[in-house]
């Protein structure tokens, strides 16, 4: 098993001619149309599907077919290994008095696979700087609310992780960088120095 193939097996059946598979994804709300395939011959007992879509549950079944009927099915599911995905979409961001930057975007088109964490990014020149906090290991969230140091201009992004068949995840490439002016469009210091002035008297020559 790979992120784009499932290669299967198995036993022969005596006096079988051939093997009738299908598979089908099993993560749509909806149901869909299996894929079938036919392999001819009683020893063609292994077949490698390919182009599947990675981080991905499907059902497979094998039919023995001996010319005039088929067998019952074997099944078996099996999940595509995942890979990493691609960006984060629509990154934008509103300003709020009270809660500060709200970050907003949209999930990866082809998660390939559990998005398991986001990571935001952002920056005041050119080295970025992840913000590392544990809301963001929710797989769900598509916002954050965010107040950085006080700094006049930002540059942020975000990128999606999946979890892996090893302890590593895999993080997608960013998403579309967006700019925050933290010193533009905010109410003024409060004025200071408040004193009573005593008019002077007018003089007259």
């Amino acid at each position: 098993v790979t992120q784009h193939s499932i290669t299967l097996s198995w036993t022969s059946v005596s006096g079988s001619s051939g093997y009738y598979i299908s598979y089908e994804r099993l993560d749509f709300s909806v149901p869909v149309t299996p894929t079938y395939m036919k392999l001819s011959g009683s020893h063609s007992t292994s077949v490698t599907l390919n182009k599947l879509t990675a981080g991905t549950k499907y059902m497979i079944r094998v039919w023995a077919t001996d010319g005039s009927g088929v067998s019952q099915p074997i099944e078996k599911a099996v999940h595509t290994k995942n890979d990493i995905p691609s960006p984060p979409r629509l990154l934008r961001m509103t300003r709020d008095i009270e809660k500060g930057v709200e970050l907003n975007w949209l999930p990866p088109v082809n998660p390939n696979g559990v998005i398991t964490s986001y990571e935001i990014e952002y920056t005041t020149n050119s080295a970025f700087t992840t913000i590392n906090e544990t809301e963001l290991t929710q797989n769900s969230l598509t916002h954050y609310n965010w107040t950085g140091p006080e700094f006049p201009t930002y540059y942020m992004r975000v990128r999606a992780v999946t979890s892996s068949n090893t302890d590593t995840g895999r993080m997608s490439e960013p998403s579309n960088n967006i700019k925050l002016c933290l010193g533009l469009d905010r109410a003024p210091d409060e004025p200071t120095g408040l004193r009573g002035i005593t008019e002077k008297a007018s003089t007259t020559s």
